[in-house]
């Protein structure tokens, strides 16, 4: 994506960050801005990526629960097809296939409304499928039961949730337009060149070029800025450790002894960034982000039952 480079060279004179020059092209990685369309008032045909509405599955039995026997919410499916050609490496996602995204909307009203606060363990999934020759069809929520919170544990004002918690979101089909993300480090190295600029237009130029060729509400690999929310790749690494002992997430502690260390953290890379939009009545923390993150080595095995999710304060 020669043209999206040069697009850049040209932003990093206009906005006289030329200094950094070598620190911003090392730091390029290819990611997909997800652009979604308005959400419809007629269901989409099956088989279109989008956001919201009910999945598009080869077999009702393929939505995923958590352990309590609670199914997961419906967010997004991507055919990967779709993607921009050439724009991502074949090492990284397959030219075909399908990805799922999901998390447990259920046990996030169990955490607002009672002590329980276990859900993010086992909170958010990503299923995939190699193929697309196989057909998929349109799946409703499926019906269960809804466990009772013990009154012991439960907050003053709760009431079982209602009828929308189930309810799908808005749907919208997507676009994708091939971009550029930043590294984390490159990103460090801007904006502390912005807290030190000696004027005010220094420094709005810096973040004038930061927010003009990197900033996306929905994306697809790259980096998150995560300056706002502590380390997401040790948070990443801590989750994974905690999950193999049967712990919680949140409630896990690392043994200060044995930090975790830089090669570690580098395992993990983004997957997909799904930030707040009210269209599709998302609101992650306070207006911030849902994040899935991959190690390298599960996504080279193309093994999406180890994801991570975790939302930030973006």
């Amino acid at each position: 994506m020669n043209q999206l480079r040069d697009k850049i060279l040209r932003g990093i004179k206009r906005y006289k960050v030329s200094e950094f020059q070598d620190q911003i092209l090392d730091g390029l990685l290819p990611a997909v801005d997800l652009v979604p369309g308005k959400p419809v008032k007629r269901k989409l045909p099956a088989g279109r990526s989008k956001f919201g509405g009910e999945p598009d599955l080869h077999d009702p039995d393929d939505w995923p629960y958590e352990p309590a026997g609670r199914p997961l919410h419906f967010l997004a499916q991507i055919r990967l097809s779709d993607l921009p050609a050439k724009h991502i490496p074949r090492s990284i996602l397959p030219a075909k296939g399908w990805l799922w995204f999901w998390y447990d909307s259920l046990g996030m009203w169990e955490e607002h409304y009672s002590l329980r606060t276990d859900w993010m363990t086992h909170g958010f999934q990503v299923t995939f499928s190699p193929t697309e020759h196989k057909p998929v069809r349109r799946c409703s929520f499926p019906s269960f039961s809804e466990r009772k919170i013990p009154k012991a544990i439960t907050r003053k004002g709760y009431f079982r949730p209602a009828a929308e918690i189930y309810r799908p979101d808005p749907e919208a089909s997507l676009r994708f337009k091939p971009m550029y993300s930043l590294n984390s480090r490159a990103l460090d190295t801007l904006y502390e060149a912005a807290d030190n600029c000696e004027t005010e237009e220094l420094e709005n130029l810096i973040t004038g070029f930061i927010y003009l060729f990197f900033n996306t509400n929905h994306q697809l690999l790259g980096d998150y800025d995560d300056r706002f929310d502590g380390d997401c790749r040790e948070s990443c690494h801590l989750a994974m450790k905690a999950k193999s002992k049967g712990e919680s997430v949140l409630h896990f502690r690392q043994d200060p002894g044995k930090p975790v260390t830089n090669r570690q953290k580098k395992d993990w890379r983004l997957l997909l960034d799904l930030g707040s939009d009210n269209q599709f009545n998302w609101c992650w923390s306070d207006f911030g982000s849902l994040l899935f993150w991959i190690r390298e080595q599960d996504l080279a095995k193309q093994d999406f039952s180890k994801v991570h999710g975790m939302i930030c304060s973006g």
